[in-house]
């Protein structure tokens, strides 16, 4: 069965609200410029990696297990995700000065790194697509988000080669 875009656009907003409190995310400092989702949260050395999820396959994942994504109005250059979009698509940081490493299967020299706007961090790229979480997948191997049309644009998860993965997940990957 087929998810609505109307359904998965309610459960991705109620779970931003949740994740989100009074919209007022505070950083550590207090500086709320910098305040992160904590799956997307800088780490001095992030691995990115694959996970099998059922209908997709093997797809990049970060540390954790949650998939990552890519969004086409990106253009492998910059990331255009920001303000509340990011509420919703965290996107995967490493701090500046540090490197995201490769493991099961992630070509390293595909890996790389992009400015975040407003922020010292940097987002981590593959292939030169920014890379995202969605805040919907609350479990690791999952994928809520693919091909879903939401903030702009739809979003895709990416196969270690960089291929962009363009089918809608199996109900059993939702």
């Amino acid at each position: 069965m087929r998810r609505s875009p109307a359904i998965a656009v309610v459960a991705a907003l109620l779970v931003t609200a949740t994740a989100c409190g009074n919209g007022q995310n505070e950083a550590p400092s207090g500086d709320s410029s910098t305040a992160q989702h904590p799956r997307s949260s800088a780490s001095a050395s992030p691995v990115i990696r694959t996970v099998t999820v059922p209908g997709l396959g093997r797809v990049l994942a970060n540390n954790e297990g949650f998939v990552l994504y890519m969004f086409p109005p990106d253009k492998q250059a910059k990331v255009t995700c920001t303000g509340p979009c990011a509420g919703t698509w965290p996107p995967a940081l490493v701090p500046a000065g540090a490197n995201p490493r490769a493991a099961g299967g992630v070509r390293t020299a595909l890996l790389g790194t992009v400015a975040q706007p407003g922020s010292d961090a940097r987002v981590i790229t593959y292939n030169r697509w920014p890379l995202y979480t969605y805040v919907a997948d609350l479990k690791p191997r999952t994928a809520l988000g693919q091909a879903l049309d939401l903030n702009g644009g739809y979003w895709y998860v990416l196969r270690s080669s960089g291929e962009i993965v363009r089918t809608a997940a199996s109900p059993a990957g939702r």
